[in-house]
């Protein structure tokens, strides 16, 4: 098939994110840093000279997709807690669990500061957050809402500190971690990591300390 560039505004929309749902794809497959831009211009039918007038780069690609996982959190976190009121150890539960549930979001935090952003374009980073503060807000709001005793500050810090666990924690407890597969080993079993469990309970020390 000849690659036809896309004039109108929806079809540079339409190929924009034919190319995010292909890289999504390439991410599930090799994992988000198994694949190149050539690889992901053959499964998007597009030549990679081409993608560049959608992307800067890979890691571009990885930074917009970080964001629509955090969307997707925050509405799965949403759902979850259904406009109740928690205790620490529920709402630890339940944000362990929503982060659990998207081990692709937790990939692409555990190398977004020391890849993704080192690797981008500072306007491109700066478009990409400024996208994202509403994203940002909501899950302040439903933290607020639903967490006993927390108010917008505490909320905002909270959302925050999980943020900042899940890139330490995740690359030592994912399924995928060679850390895991090294704790099978005889003698070395106190290195495995269960990932929700463990940021279950950071999340409530840290949690506690902020309410207190």
């Amino acid at each position: 098939m000849a690659f036809q560039r896309a004039r109108q505004d929806q079809q540079k929309a339409e190929r924009r994110a034919n190319i995010l749902t292909r890289a999504r794809e390439l991410c599930s497959e090799s994992g988000v840093m198994g694949w190149s831009l050539n690889e992901l211009g053959r499964r998007a039918d597009i030549t990679k000279s081409n993608l560049y007038r959608y992307f800067s780069s890979r890691e571009e690609i990885l930074m917009v997709l970080m964001h629509e996982e955090i969307e997707q959190f925050v509405q799965a976190f949403k759902n979850r807690i259904e406009g109740r009121t928690l205790s620490i150890p529920e709402f630890c539960e339940a944000m362990s669990a929503a982060y659990q549930q998207n081990p692709l979001l937790c990939d692409l935090l555990s190398i977004s500061v020391t890849i993704l952003e080192q690797n981008t374009d500072l306007e491109v980073i700066r478009d990409i957050k400024l996208s994202g503060l509403e994203q940002s807000q909501m899950i302040v709001d439903a933290i607020a809402a639903s967490l006993k005793d927390a108010d917008d500050n505490i909320a905002r810090q909270i959302a925050f500190v999980s943020g900042v666990i899940v890139m330490g924690l995740w690359p030592m407890a994912s399924p995928q971690a060679k850390l895991r597969q090294i704790a099978k080993l005889k003698g070395l079993e106190t290195l495995a990591f269960d990932f929700q469990k463990e940021l279950r309970g950071m999340l409530e020390a840290q949690i506690k300390g902020l309410i207190s």
